[in-house]
């Protein structure tokens, strides 16, 4: 069970267009509801909402199901045959309105978390080839949970590209890093390119030319209007999720000692590049995080304590008093003196 193997990072919360996509090609191939939310706490009714969340554990428990149930390895391949980019919701659409394939990548991965995908991919620019190097999003997945996301990424692009371009993916070739399944012969019908199996790293490797290339589906105001849209939900995202909650979390025990950000990336179970991508997402980045946490921490301590400026200051880990009340005049507007007596005269006088 999936369970078994929790970490935190797989309670975040993320959309439920994926998921919900998901359930009804398997609820149509024969599955019933109670097959498919066994262990989620979830039921048919959420289904039904509009506004329907749902944490990683639960998604991945779902997956679990659908693999045991139905006995099909390449399930992940199967199903994402059959998922248009319309059906993510204003994610997809707003991929679809860019005139380029590069505008649609580009778009795609500013707004990856709404798609509430069981990946995430980062993107590098090497020389004449453009490299999409996908990972897992969740942690402690067995060997199928992997497979199945990668699977389903790909057949998913494949068909999204074909959709786009009015052609199939030309993809250069494609490395994954676990060993080559009995099914592999299914990878050349879908994504058309050589597979290596066993690799280091999970790579979707394509020429970089095809960034220039036509969408027969661009329409410039709509791309302007979803991708408002996009930036309101990735607002509404990251109030959700824990992401950010956990930070904070983790820099308040860490009570003056911060960690760096390659550090707190590693607590969270992600690699650097995600780590800020994902902050980049939230319009926010880890500095900020940390003047937050430490404004609201003096803060507090000015008021509730009779600790000095000084022990402040060291406390939440400014070597010196002197950045500490630029830092806070900063914050806040105020020295930390004038902070203090404005709030002890507010508590004498209320």
């Amino acid at each position: 069970m999936v369970g078994s193997e929790h970490n935190t990072m797989n309670d975040t919360i993320i959309p439920a267009d994926s998921a919900r996509w998901f359930i009804r090609q398997m609820l149509q191939a024969g599955l019933s509801h109670e097959d498919m939310f066994h262990g989620t706490g979830l039921d048919g009714l959420w289904m039904k909402r509009d506004d329907a969340k749902i944490s990683m554990t639960q998604y991945l428990q779902i997956v679990e199901n659908a693999l045991s149930l139905t006995g099909n390895p390449a399930l992940g391949l199967s199903v994402g045959k059959g998922q248009m980019l319309f059906e993510y919701g204003v994610w997809g659409y707003a991929i679809m309105s860019c005139a380029t394939a590069g505008e649609a990548m580009n778009v795609a991965f500013k707004y990856w978390e709404l798609n509430g995908a069981l990946v995430d991919v980062d993107i590098v620019m090497d020389g004449d080839r453009i490299l999409w190097k996908i990972s897992p999003s969740f942690t402690g997945g067995d060997e199928r949970l992997i497979r199945f996301a990668v699977e389903e990424f790909l057949s998913t692009t494949a068909v999204a590209c074909e959709f786009l371009f009015g052609q199939p993916l030309n993809a250069v070739c494609v490395h994954v890093s676990y060993p080559r399944p009995d099914h592999a012969e299914r990878y050349r019908d879908i994504i058309h390119c050589p597979v290596m199996f066993d690799s280091e790293n999970t790579v979707l490797i394509l020429g970089r030319e095809l960034m220039d290339l036509p969408t027969v589906t661009g329409h410039f105001r709509m791309k302007n209007h979803c991708e408002h849209l996009c930036q309101e939900l990735m607002l509404k995202l990251s109030r959700a999720d824990k992401m950010i909650g956990l930070i904070r979390q983790h820099v308040i025990q860490s009570m003056g000692r911060f960690p760096k950000a390659e550090d707190m990336a590693h607590q969270l179970s992600m690699s650097p590049r995600t780590f800020y991508r994902r902050l980049s997402e939230r319009n926010t980045s880890y500095q900020a995080i940390l003047d937050e946490v430490r404004a609201e921490l003096a803060m507090s301590y000015l008021e509730h304590t009779h600790l000095s400026v000084d022990q402040i200051s060291d406390l939440i880990g400014f070597t010196e008093t002197t950045t500490f009340r630029r830092a806070f005049k900063k914050w806040t507007g105020q020295s930390p003196s004038e902070f203090r007596k404005k709030e002890i005269n507010r508590m004498l006088f209320r």
